[in-house]
């Protein structure tokens, strides 16, 4: 019994060397495989504060990009209002110079009619003051009754020749209008009609919104 009592203590003592060599086993790979985890974590955390470092670095890229755009784009817009207000200066200036030829033209054409007017009535003019002083000439006495008409009126002091005078103009001829005058009623209005011209132009731009 004694022998049974022996062989149990040790086979319970070599249990518990077993037990323990595993408990001491288990304990050492759990700490391996919890560093490992560690290791693990640490190397994920590293590549996402790397990702978001790099996705930060790249955003400012980005907002650089874009403000770049916004400034290339401003500079493009002055330069596109710059070219509309000379391309509109440039259609200003030609209009004002094709409705000054215009003026012009016409108040040259209007002053040849009115010179060719007045050549005109000058014409009349001297033909109807013709015909007048030929008819007066015909309405004067001969020469043998004007003699006659002395005698009698040197016969009779009492008598009185009534001699019909005329007057300086029956017919009233047309007023005459000055070189001067007539120039600057065809200028007035060559130019309001001008002006009316480029006054329909501007309104009819800014109904077209150009």
């Amino acid at each position: 019994m004694a022998r049974d009592a022996y062989r149990r203590g040790g086979l319970i003592k070599s249990a518990s060397r077993v037990q323990e060599d595993q408990e001491r086993q288990e304990s050492t790979w759990t700490l391996t495989q919890v560093e490992e985890i560690i290791r693990r974590e640490r190397a994920v955390r590293q590549q996402a504060q790397l990702a978001a470092e790099q996705a930060l670095k790249a955003a400012k890229e980005a907002q650089k990009v874009i403000l770049q755009l916004e400034e290339e784009l401003d500079i493009k817009e002055k330069l596109l209002q710059q070219e509309r207000a000379a391309r509109q200066q440039a259609e200003l200036a030609a209009q004002k110079a094709a409705i000054r030829a215009v003026v012009e033209d016409t108040t040259d054409k209007t002053i040849a009619v009115i010179r060719t007017e007045e050549k005109s009535l000058l014409k009349s003019n001297a033909v109807v003051r013709k015909r007048e002083d030929e008819a007066d000439s015909a309405k004067l006495p001969q020469p043998k009754r004007a003699r006659e008409i002395a005698k009698e009126q040197s016969a009779s002091p009492t008598k009185k020749l009534k001699v019909k005078e005329k007057s300086p103009q029956d017919k009233t001829s047309p007023k005459k209008m000055s070189l001067a005058e007539a120039r600057k009623a065809a200028r007035e209005e060559v130019e309001r009609r001008a002006q009316q011209r480029a006054k329909a132009l501007e309104d009819m731009k800014k109904n077209e919104g150009y």
